[in-house]
């Protein structure tokens, strides 16, 4: 009969035990949500950074370009013949393609997520055609 009671009373201390213990998952789902706010809030802020820097980063490179095409146009109306007709040429494709840069590069202004990162690689290959094409226009005026 002790043996019992004695058992008795050790399934109520655990089942007592055992009701404490319900309030810590509560407790730690609040935690995990937190972290997870804190981590998101975190995470949106790198990427509105790199966004940030990576858009100063085009605005320098919009400047570069526009200097250069400013030389090239001025050394176009200097040349004369056929170096004139390439060079005139090539500042009319150079002005298109920079024009198609700049409007990528407002598109991103307003893009989040997947949009922005696609939008990143498509400038950065236009960038990198952009340097191309400046070095295929120059390479009349090296000769």
């Amino acid at each position: 009969m002790k043996r019992i009671i004695l058992c008795m009373g050790l399934a109520l201390f655990l089942a007592l035990m055992g009701c404490g213990k319900q309030e810590e998952p509560a407790q730690t789902k609040e935690k995990v949500k937190t972290d997870v706010q804190q981590k998101a809030a975190a995470s949106k802020e790198y990427l509105a950074q790199q966004k940030q820097e990576y858009q100063e980063k085009m605005s320098q490179e919009m400047a570069e370009f526009q200097k250069k095409l400013t030389d090239l146009k001025e050394k176009a109306a200097q040349a004369q013949g056929d170096l004139k007709v390439k060079l005139d040429n090539a500042v009319s494709d150079l002005q298109k393609k920079m024009d198609d840069l700049q409007k990528k590069l407002d598109a991103m202004k307003a893009a989040t997520g997947k949009a922005w990162e696609d939008l990143k690689s498509q400038t950065d290959a236009a960038v990198a055609g952009l340097q191309k094409a400046f070095a295929e226009a120059t390479a009349p005026l090296i000769k």
